[in-house]
């Protein structure tokens, strides 16, 4: 079964963004400008202010550290200076004195946590790196303040909402909202220490993520644990003086080794070595994060971090989640243990004294199973996924689906060669911009995610994202062959950037972007996947590298046959990072015993057995945005099967159902209710029917 990556999405939408109700704005047409260079090259927005100067088309790009730390200061100064005048106003309270100024910090805000969280993550300067890392926690610092900041709060609360359209209703009840539950309504003293707090918080998730980021361990193994490696892989690691290939951490070595070592202690050694990646230095780091949410969470009159978390999502509270554990665990547990027994007999043939299937075996064997069952050869599959026409392919895909055309910007500033950008345009008319950073390199972001750089904000900018991955680069000696997992990855992640994307159109900053309820974010990304398993779809680009023949039909159809096995397992873990999610967040953080824990919750839920040396909780990179939330993953992808069925029913390229579920969701962002979305777009509320029938 394929792998789904996990995509991690803007920290300005965690903050920023609070879930709101009514519909998107449109543009009005208004053409971009183009985007002012500064001295340094970096590029900068085309005017400092929020609303003059035209439309902004381009967002900060920073080069080199200097630039990071002036606009930090220009616009948190900016902010204060209307947070200021917005207390000080006299007289009624109305949207232009105080819902609009407050949507103007906002604004200034995006623009720093966007491009602080990229060039944090993205940039080839340790230097930038570490000044937006810097930025960040001075903005969050802001926000955290500005969320317990009771003469704002107040302001708000005066503020009549008689007569205001849907939208601006619901920013105002759920601005409300966001401010009691970060504690604005207690006493000068707990909100003093909820802002320190939060201030700790911010830091120490950061820290841990850059941990794992920043790990440069690798193993060194001899020539021969390489049998079994496609030859590409092989042709570019080559022995050392000393006869010994390094294999780094970073996923275009990770993942080969484990899917296809033929030796088994070269894949335990490469799959532990990858789960400490950050150990020990993470364990220290998210216990301090754990004790500090659970405080927090205390301080706000919850038992613990996962039910407080829990408070704006669709779930509404930690035993909802738990229950939906519950129930997904007795669902796919049966065919789990029917699918660990087939992998079981294939391993047998190798090693008859084998009794069970380890976590470094899972990848390796269901590949094999795929192989000999279904005359599915990964290998082979691989020949007809070249990087760039998958890139094309994908774009093309997404521009006949949804009505838009890309085109590539050329002169668009970029921070490291490799980056590619595109402009979105509808009706002739840019509506958004796109960045590609798809490639690994040394301190670089080592997962794939999609990651907000401005959102889009109706006549005053235009939403801009970035897709983040680490796949095989192209050289001039060989081409870059994609596995048909990153082809799911991809997909999975464009289907986050185009939500990113086409609700960038809205009025209220909370409303704009990827900003519904956290356990439906990955609905439309998870929905998207599907696309990678049809034929109508991978035909117009899937063609043989040397042959250029189309992929066949019926390798397509073996593919997806082959896919359906292992998915059982596959799931079964996700529950258990999910099970963990959530009881490293239930409890206070002091008495955790991390590796007990885990143990147990390997015993529980997971397909495999606990391995000594796996310290999976210091590489939980997930632990810091999602924090208690990886149930998403699943939540969403119920709610996927469901909506898939439209989809299904029509055709995976009929525009019309595409137009009504851009209308319905994507272009909502977080304009109403997740909820309510899927009923429009569904006609009724969804079920879990679909997502069980997918399990046979």
């Amino acid at each position: 079964m394929a792998h789904r990556f996990c995509a991690l999405i803007s920290i300005v939408t965690m903050v920023l963004v609070w879930a709101c109700s009514g519909a998107p704005k449109s543009t009005g047409g208004t053409e971009p400008v183009p985007p002012v260079t500064g001295d340094d090259g970096s590029a900068q927005p085309a005017a400092d202010g929020v609303g003059a100067g035209g439309l902004i088309s381009e967002p900060t790009i920073w080069l080199s550290a200097d630039p990071v730390a002036e606009d930090c200061e220009r616009h948190l100064e900016a902010a204060r200076q209307i947070r200021d005048e917005l207390v000080a106003t006299t007289g009624s309270r109305t949207l232009e004195n105080t819902l609009e100024p407050l949507n103007k910090m906002y604004i200034h805000l995006s623009r720093l946590t966007g491009p602080a969280e990229v060039f944090a993550n993205f940039s080839t300067d340790p230097k930038v790196r570490e000044a937006a890392d810097k930025c960040m926690q001075q903005t969050m610092g802001f926000i955290a303040k500005l969320k317990l900041d009771r003469p704002v709060y107040d302001a708000l609360a005066a503020v009549d909402p008689s007569g205001f359209d849907q939208p601006t209703a619901r920013f105002l009840q759920h601005e409300l909202r966001d401010y009691r539950r970060a504690g604005v309504d207690k006493d000068d003293a707990t909100r003093q220490k909820l802002q320190e707090l939060n201030a700790e918080i911010v830091k120490t998730s950061l820290a841990f993520e850059r941990n794992i980021r920043e790990s440069k361990r690798h193993v060194e193994l001899g020539k021969k644990a390489l049998k079994g490696l496609p030859e590409d892989f092989i042709a570019k690691h080559p022995p050392n003086k000393k006869g010994k290939v390094k294999i780094t951490m970073a996923y275009p070595d990770f993942r080969p080794m484990v899917r296809y070592a033929e030796s088994e202690a070269a894949r335990k050694a490469v799959m532990l070595k990858f789960l400490s990646r950050a150990y020990p230095e993470n364990d220290a780091s998210l216990r301090k994060l754990l004790a500090l949410r659970h405080e927090y969470a205390n301080l706000l009159g919850s038992s613990h971090w996962a039910d407080y978390n829990a408070g704006d999502k669709m779930a509404r509270d930690e035993k909802t989640i738990a229950a939906f554990i519950e129930e997904l665990a007795q669902a796919i547990r049966p065919k789990m243990m029917a699918e660990l027994a087939d992998l079981l007999k294939i391993k047998k043939k190798a090693n008859r004294k084998a009794k069970k299937i380890r976590m470094w075996d899972n990848s390796f064997y269901v590949g094999k199973v795929q192989k000999e069952r279904f005359k599915v050869d990964a290998q082979q599959v691989r020949q007809y996924f070249e990087y760039s026409r998958v890139i094309a392919g994908v774009l093309e895909i997404s521009a006949a689906l949804y009505g838009v055309t890309f085109e590539k910007d050329e002169k668009a500033t970029v921070w490291h060669p490799s980056v590619e950008v595109y402009n979105m345009l509808e009706n002739g008319r840019v509506i958004a911009k796109l960045y590609l950073d798809m490639h690994p390199r040394e301190g670089k972001f080592s997962h794939a995610g999609v990651f907000n750089l401005y959102p889009g904000i109706t006549g005053i900018q235009l939403p801009s994202a970035l897709i983040g991955a680490n796949f095989p680069a192209p050289s001039p000696d060989a081409p870059a062959l994609l596995e048909h997992a990153n082809v799911v990855t991809l997909f999975h992640e464009f289907g986050h950037l185009l939500h990113a994307l086409f609700a960038g159109r809205h009025q209220w900053v909370p409303q704009s972007g990827i900003s519904c309820e956290w356990d439906f974010v990955e609905t439309p990304s998870m929905l998207y996947q599907e696309w990678a398993w049809d034929y109508s779809v991978l035909k117009t680009f899937a063609r043989h590298h040397q042959t250029d023949e189309v992929i066949p039909e019926e390798l397509v159809a073996k593919m997806a046959e082959a896919d359906r096995f292992g998915k059982a397992v596959f799931y079964m873990r996700q529950l258990f990072l999910t099970a963990l999610s959530l009881q490293l967040h239930n409890q206070p953080a002091e008495p955790i015993d991390f590796i007990e824990l885990t143990e147990q919750l390997h015993q529980k839920y997971s397909p495999f057995p606990f391995e000594k040396g796996a310290y999976l909780h210091a590489n939980f990179v997930h632990l810091k945005g999602y924090s208690s939330a990886y149930y998403t993953y699943l939540w969403s992808g119920v709610i996927a099967k469901d909506l898939f069925s439209r989809f299904q029913q029509a055709g995976l390229m009929d525009r019309a159902v595409a137009r009504e579920f851009r209308n319905a969701v994507l272009d909502q962002g977080g304009a109403m209710d997740a909820a309510e979305m899927v009923k429009r777009f569904l006609g009724r509320e969804y079920q879990f029917d679909a997502f069980k029938k997918s399990l046979d």
